[in-house]
């Protein structure tokens, strides 16, 4: 009888250690668990904090480089600002050749100083329907048709010994261009320069001859600058022409001209 009842007293006891031993375990495990949720919940406050900081510093950078375009315009009383600008570059998809990517800003400033500057916004939504045309959407500034070192470079591009001495002399009263003809093709306001100059000596004696830019026409800026190397015009507008219309039209519809382009003036033979 004694030994069942130190038996039973033994149990009994253990049990009633046990409990409380459990009923402590699980209390802690809740706390542990809780302790550990919070480094979370700050962990997920932070990352919202910062996330809101990241998105309002980017959007102060937006608002900076926009005020920087249009500051950027303005100095050069240029109508176009950058987003005018970037809108008429990615006209160029509408050749059919790709899109072009996102033209920097250092080639606008360029294009609003040398060129925005000195052309209405007619004769720039002709000039630069030309540049995209010859350059890719801006991209490939150094043609790789012919060989040697004065190949045709630019965004309306110089072609030959004789065009890099006339424009470096015209332009800067020196011979840096035959020294150094890859600055048309790498320096953004060399390029801008040259493709000016080289658009006054091609196109602007027959946009003026013709009076083309009241009548919206596209033709004899498009047989101009192509019959540098290839006379697009030369059995009436080809397809390439044809195409440099559609991204000349775009140009003018993102712009807010009135009108539509046309190529009457993209004709067999010579220009007269």
């Amino acid at each position: 009888v004694w030994g069942s009842l130190y038996v039973w007293a033994k149990a009994t006891s253990m049990h009633l250690f046990i409990i409380p031993a459990l009923f402590f375990t699980f209390s802690q495990a809740s706390d542990l668990k809780a302790k550990t949720l919070e480094p979370k919940t700050t962990a997920t406050a932070t990352t919202t904090t910062t996330s809101a900081t990241s998105e309002s510093a980017s959007k102060t950078l937006e608002t900076k480089a926009t005020a920087s375009s249009a500051a950027s315009a303005k100095s050069n009383n240029c109508a176009i600002d950058f987003e005018k600008f970037k809108q008429a570059v990615a006209a160029y998809s509408l050749s059919a050749m790709g899109t072009p990517p996102v033209p920097s800003q250092s080639v606008y400033d360029a294009y609003a100083k040398h060129v925005c500057a000195h052309l209405s916004i007619e004769e720039q939504a002709q000039f630069l329907t030309n540049a995209l045309m010859e350059t890719g959407g801006l991209v490939f500034r150094s043609e790789r048709l012919t060989q040697g070192k004065f190949n045709g470079r630019g965004f309306i591009p110089l072609w030959g010994e004789a065009d890099y001495q006339a424009a470096s002399k015209d332009l800067y009263q020196n011979d840096r261009l035959l020294q150094n003809p890859d600055l048309v093709s790498k320096d953004d306001e060399a390029g801008w320069q040259t493709a000016l100059w080289q658009w006054r000596k091609l196109a602007v004696p027959w946009i003026k001859k013709n009076d083309v830019l009241k009548k919206n026409d596209l033709g004899w800026s498009v047989k101009a600058i192509s019959s540098i190397y290839w006379d697009v015009c030369a059995n009436g507008p080809n397809d390439k022409a044809k195409k440099r219309l559609d991204v000349y039209n775009q140009i003018r519809k993102v712009w807010g001209l009135a009108g539509v382009g046309n190529l009457d003036g993209c004709k067999p033979g010579l220009l007269v």
